[in-house]
């Protein structure tokens, strides 16, 4: 995992040190962040159908949606899916064989939305097309073949902000029924005793998070925003039950904990399992035994929603 991850994560320095070629800097990343997804996630997962949607912005502009089915014909509750990457990096084609899995292990339809990136794309922009996709599903449920009554809000690092995010703004709606959040990043404060088991050549560093955080808020007063920060949100009553998967060596272990610490003291269901000897990523790597273990654990706590 180690190996794999190095050539994208030498190709973030120059972003994360910004020169003046930082664009071509994020795309070299977003390229090499692609390859090393397609070759951690293996064989593709049959599932009954994948398909491809599109959902509109207010400015007509798309955003890109892909709907795996393991019951055709058969109206499922539905995941939203936000893949991870920083807010940089990442794609629908990166988490494919994730949505892929989670679909066929639970019965539920996932939906995968290819949100827009930063740094072209700053907060709200990212939560805001994940936001928009679970209102076009909730509108089109009856076309889409969906239980638009059940949904669940689900993502990995940088997805799982937003769909922690987006149940914020629904607090209350008896609609998301669910949050299945992997590894999510929860605190921009970021503080530095929470990285102290990172080891150097883990995937996930400091100065990295630091820098995807501010890319993506493009403010830093932004940062403690309860929808770039949902664990330092002031209210969490009524929020959906959730389950929060992390590594016992990622640096965003403390996110996980505090975020579910304090969603049990709102009177939240909440649960955290920590995988030991983890690091973050460690769920896209189809290899890992762990990570075959994680996926029916979350599989199990979807269809127990059913």
């Amino acid at each position: 995992m180690k190996t794999t991850y190095l050539t994208w994560q030498e190709a973030l320095q120059d972003a994360v040190h910004p020169s003046i070629d930082q664009f071509n800097a994020v795309q070299a990343a977003r390229r090499l962040h692609s390859e090393v997804a397609a070759e951690n996630q293996g064989r593709p997962v049959p599932v009954a159908s994948v398909s491809e949607h599109i959902c509109r912005r207010p400015d007509e502009t798309d955003i890109p949606v892909r709907i795996y089915r393991d019951h055709p014909g058969l109206v499922a509750p539905v995941v939203i899916f936000a893949h991870g990457g920083g807010w940089v990096l990442g794609s629908r084609d990166t988490h494919d064989n994730l949505c892929r899995s989670l679909c066929s292990e639970s019965g539920w339809t996932v939906v995968s939305v290819d949100y827009c990136l930063a740094p072209e794309h700053i907060y709200p922009a990212q939560i805001d097309d994940v936001d928009l996709v679970r209102t076009w599903l909730i509108a089109n449920a009856g076309e889409l073949e969906v239980d638009g009554d059940r949904i669940a809000l689900a993502g990995d690092s940088a997805g799982g902000n937003l769909a922690a995010g987006v149940c914020l703004r629904h607090r209350g709606d008896p609609r998301n029924v669910f949050q299945l959040l992997f590894y999510p990043a929860l605190d921009g404060r970021l503080l530095p005793d929470g990285w102290v088991d990172v080891q150097p050549e883990d995937v996930l560093q400091y100065d990295m998070t630091r820098w995807f955080y501010h890319t993506y808020a493009g403010d830093p007063s932004r940062l403690s925003d309860a929808e770039v920060s949902p664990a330092l949100a002031d209210d969490l009553h009524d929020m959906p039950p959730a389950l929060v998967i992390v590594g016992a060596r990622d640096g965003l272990l403390r996110d996980a904990q505090l975020y579910v610490a304090r969603l049990a003291e709102s009177g939240v269901d909440a649960q955290l399992m920590v995988v030991d000897g983890m690091e973050h990523g460690f769920v896209q790597v189809a290899a890992l035994n762990e990570r075959r273990k994680v996926i029916r654990t979350a599989a199990a706590a979807l269809r127990s929603r059913m």
